[in-house]
């Protein structure tokens, strides 16, 4: 067992369920845990014996046994299972931090070739389940240090099975961060992801809109640089965003080129990484027929890049993606920036990066033809009408949490010129960099926000 500071370790690490054939090298992995515990002042939390083989035999068996990989090495192993605990039910000197649906971690150990193994695991099972429960022995400082770093929460104490005493922990709400869109205006965003990879700031989940969707998803993947390398070299290609495109296939993105080629083959997206890592994300959508915004979880970058596509689809000049019975498009329409969505899935600590500057107000905007357009959406098209209000107020509710204490906002720092439709990587470039200084301005306050219980 390790800690580390590395949250961004997950690259080149992936978790897969234990197979039988694995069995020696997993005991091996916690008879040097063992070792590591009792060089570590903890001799006692599993002696010379514990786990015993029978019990490790018995979570492979159950499908409950899993194993972190760094290349063809097991860099950690662990058990998970999802449901009640027997030893949970009762809590002493304290309580839990939420009685709803939980997953458990146990016997958790580290191989020792890979830093940041152990917090990879807790993150990549907390983001399966969003409320996580794990226990260990007074003694195991390193452990506890891990769970503390991780963004876990002492609760008090609970006993096995044989009376013994261990310290619970819980984590039962992430840290959320939600991006705006705004066409090429959100090569802001890309900037200021770019520095939080440089500065290991990582987040339990991700939520996109629009433009924030495409550029979270490098952030996800851990593809520093990406966004800003394909935009300069491929936003003055016709393929990529022009009126020829809309006159010829009727849409203003070529959806075949900027959704395959570009990911799949000329600029290679890293679906690989993104599966593996233990951040959740979330594509922000605009539903036709409900005239609501839809978050929807994204877990294989490659089979479900259409909810990506729907999120960045603006109407009018896009065609509607028909994905999983839903008719969407853009969700910036319905919700441009989903900091209630966010919370509402029960991310507790939020940073909101935005693509105005803070003195921005929207008016209202011309609908035009949208009732006509989309007739056979009504309740699309009156979410559009009140795009400004909706807009406007979760402004000022954000505004409000950040007082609170409870959301970290970044945003332009300047009044950005930058057009939804912009072609020059000139101007491409400045808004990225301006991106970049604004998170580096304020990267040591964000840090001590993301730590503050």
């Amino acid at each position: 067992m390790e800690e580390s500071r590395d949250i961004q370790a997950g690259c080149g690490l992936r978790v897969e369920k234990t197979r039988p054939e694995q069995l020696e090298k997993v005991l091996a992995v916690y008879e040097r845990a063992r070792g590591f515990m009792a060089e570590h002042g903890n001799p006692n939390q599993w002696g010379t014996s514990d786990p015993p083989e029978w019990q490790v035999r018995q979570d492979i068996e159950e499908g409950n046994s899993y194993v972190c990989m760094a290349g063809g090495e097991i860099a950690a192993v662990f058990y998970y299972r999802e449901g009640e605990d027997p030893t949970y039910r009762v809590i002493e000197d304290g309580q839990w931090l939420s009685g709803a649906p939980y997953g458990v971690v146990h016997r958790i150990a580290s191989s020792g070739i890979a830093k940041g193994a152990g917090s990879f695991c807790v993150r990549w099972a907390f983001s399966r389940c969003g409320n996580l429960r794990i226990d260990t022995h007074r003694d195991n400082t390193v452990m506890q240090g891990m769970l503390k770093k991780n963004g876990f929460a002492y609760c008090g104490i609970i006993h096995l099975e044989d009376g013994s005493e261990r310290l619970a922990f819980q984590k039962a709400y992430g840290t959320g961060l939600v991006l705006e869109g705004g066409g090429m205006r959100g090569i802001y965003t890309a900037g200021v992801l770019d520095v939080f990879l440089e500065h290991g700031i990582a987040f339990d989940g991700v939520l996109g809109v629009s433009a924030g969707a495409i550029h979270g998803c490098s952030y996800v993947s851990g593809q520093r640089g990406r966004s800003i390398r394909y935009y300069k070299k491929y936003c003055q290609d016709k393929r990529f965003m022009s009126f020829s495109n809309l006159l010829r296939h009727g849409e203003l993105v070529n959806t075949q080129f900027c959704y395959h080629e570009i990911p799949e083959k000329l600029d290679l997206y890293d679906y690989e990484a993104f599966a593996a890592s233990p951040t959740r994300f979330y594509a922000g959508c605009s539903n036709l027929r409900t005239g609501r915004p839809e978050f929807i979880r994204i877990t294989d970058m490659k089979a479900q890049i259409d909810a990506v596509r729907a999120s960045a689809s603006l109407p009018f000049v896009s065609h509607i993606v028909r994905y999983q019975g839903m008719e969407l498009l853009d969700g910036g329409c319905t919700d441009s920036i989903p900091i209630r969505g966010m919370i509402g899935m029960g991310y507790r600590k939020n940073v909101v990066v935005l693509t105005r500057d803070a003195s921005y107000v929207k008016p209202p905007e011309h609908v035009g033809p949208g009732h006509i357009l989309y007739c056979r959406y009504p309740r699309f098209t009156a979410a559009m009408n009140r795009r400004h209000k909706t807009y406007n107020e979760t402004i000022r509710l954000i505004r409000r949490l950040e007082k609170e204490g409870s959301v970290f906002v970044i945003c332009p720092s300047q009044v950005m010129t930058i057009s939804r439709t912009c072609s020059d990587p000139q101007e491409v470039t400045r808004a990225y960099e301006l991106g970049r200084a604004d998170a580096e301005a304020r990267i040591e306050e964000l840090r001590r926000f993301l730590e503050e219980p």
